[in-house]
């Protein structure tokens, strides 16, 4: 297994690169593509500030996310995964019954709305 922290350090570094190249690439562009070239420069900006502060994924994130993949291939087509955190779930995040509760007004699980104030 790969060293979470050489591999970040790896991926920043071809960022870095990418940006660097995209930057001298975008002075010969025509103008009619400014906006969507600054919209790629941009992106590459925000991943670079972004990859320092990203760690390392959590035996129990890790845990997490396959009983999500889990309960996602077995799921019932009539269920949609929610964002709120939820105690009760097994995923750990509520769950709706969209033909039964097309608003997704209760988790089946918790009760709880998916829109909250």
């Amino acid at each position: 297994m790969c060293n979470f922290e050489s591999k970040k350090a790896e991926i920043l570094r071809k960022v870095e690169e990418l940006t660097k190249e995209y930057e001298g690439f975008t002075e010969l562009v025509s103008p009619k593509f400014w906006r969507s070239s600054g919209s790629h420069f941009s992106t590459l900006r925000h991943m670079a500030n972004d990859i320092p502060r990203y760690t390392k994924i959590t035996e129990e994130e890790a845990k997490s996310e396959i009983n999500l993949q889990n309960y996602k291939d077995g799921m019932p087509e009539n269920h949609s995964i929610g964002s709120w955190d939820c105690t009760h779930s097994p995923i750990g995040t509520c769950v709706y019954d969209y033909v039964e509760d097309p608003c997704e007004d209760e988790c089946i699980y918790c009760g709880q709305p998916d829109e909250r104030k």
